[in-house]
């Protein structure tokens, strides 16, 4: 149920949780993380001493990291900006040895290997570090999204009170996480105005107790506040102000992939990434670099339009798909998906970018899509 939420219901006011998920979903530390990075996790009782630990390993040099702190009036987070892994956390060991700030505000954030590798379940080339993720338990039916990112998946780490700051990601996708230690709250605010004007006024900060009175006026009007704890996997979406804590004594842990699926309205929200009416000037991805991204909604449009001229008819008329055998058939699910397809090829075929560069099968699906009846795009 809760993998079929994630594929097509809509949740921008939403933070979606399994309970137990990572035990579910066998995505286990042991089963998915780099022994040198799970050793270095599971021997540290705080962040600095996961550093000092990490920069040990003789592989340290291959991994890639960004190291967040609170300024001495913990209001506002800011960053430790050097060139390679070693050079960020010798400045950060530096720095708290001089008590140039609270080494309880330190959060490790977008943890992930340096270098591309080719992943261990589809051979797809990824900068994570995680060998099992929610696309690969999703198997076949991953196809049927717009956009799924696990190349620059990030690993978070972090203590009491640390956390990342309130920001809209880059892109109005939707985040799904994996929480392997550490409880967290997460606050998401409404999408659009709300979100905007929220990071007019506390953009960057982290609301860490004591609250001021304009954090505790923005948390009133927050549209979801969520719990997570150890185990659990979830889903929200990174195109709304959000704020993440981790509250907990002990270290917190999370992974975090980012997709959009079919759902009309989360596709809509995704490919008006840049619109300062919908996401906050400060943030949005430079519109180069996005066309980057509808490339790859491209591709999926096109793979889907393929897979879907590859089903084979039945004898009550519906079309199966050829994978259905694997062991994935969900007629209610694939007619949902279906008829979010065709939505979404006369979607995409609006934008500009798309319609100039899309291939010539998404064209003429895409054409033909609002006379098509579900299950015959």
């Amino acid at each position: 149920e809760f993998l079929r939420e994630l594929l097509i219901g809509e949740h921008l006011n939403e933070c979606v949780v399994l309970p137990g998920g990572v035990d579910l979903l066998e995505m286990r530390l042991d089963q998915t993380f780099p022994d040198d990075v799970r050793q270095c996790f599971q021997s540290s009782d705080t962040v600095a001493s996961f550093l000092t630990s990490l920069r040990s390993q003789p592989n340290c040099a291959a991994y890639k990291l960004r190291l967040m702190y609170l300024d001495h009036n913990k209001r506002r987070q800011k960053e430790i900006r050097k060139d390679t892994i070693v050079e960020k956390i010798d400045a950060c060991l530096e720095d708290l040895n001089a008590q140039r700030f609270d080494g309880n505000s330190l959060y490790v954030t977008e943890l992930r290997h340096q270098n591309t590798l080719r992943h261990p379940v589809t051979g797809e080339k990824v900068k994570t570090i995680v060998r099992k993720d929610i696309k690969d338990e999703l198997g076949e039916w991953a196809k049927w999204t717009s956009y799924w990112d696990r190349f620059d998946e990030g690993i978070f780490v972090g203590g009491r009170f640390s956390g990342k700051a309130l920001h809209v990601d880059q892109v109005l996708w939707s985040n799904v996480g994996k929480n392997w230690a550490g409880n967290k709250l997460v606050a998401l605010w409404p999408p659009g105005q709300p979100s905007i004007d929220v990071l007019d006024d506390l953009q960057n900060s982290l609301f860490t107790p004591p609250l001021t009175r304009q954090e505790a006026n923005a948390l009133r009007s927050a549209s979801t506040i969520a719990f997570v704890r150890p185990g659990d996997v979830f889903f929200f979406s990174g195109g709304v102000s959000h704020t993440v804590l981790s509250v907990s004594p002990e270290l917190s842990l999370t992974g975090y992939e980012s997709f959009c699926t079919l759902n009309p309205r989360q596709l809509d929200f995704f490919l008006s990434t840049g619109d300062e009416r919908i996401q906050h000037y400060d943030f949005g991805m430079p519109e180069d670099e996005f066309e980057d991204l509808k490339d790859d909604l491209m591709d999926a449009f096109e793979d889907m339009v393929d897979e879907d001229r590859q089903a084979q008819p039945t004898e009550g008329g519906t079309r199966e798909p050829r994978w259905w055998r694997m062991g994935y058939k969900d007629p209610q699910l694939l007619e949902t998906l279906r008829r979010f397809y065709s939505q979404g090829l006369r979607r995409i075929l609006q934008d500009a970018y798309i319609r100039k560069n899309a291939a010539a099968s998404v064209l003429e699906v895409g054409g033909g899509a609002k006379r098509a009846k579900c299950g015959d795009a």
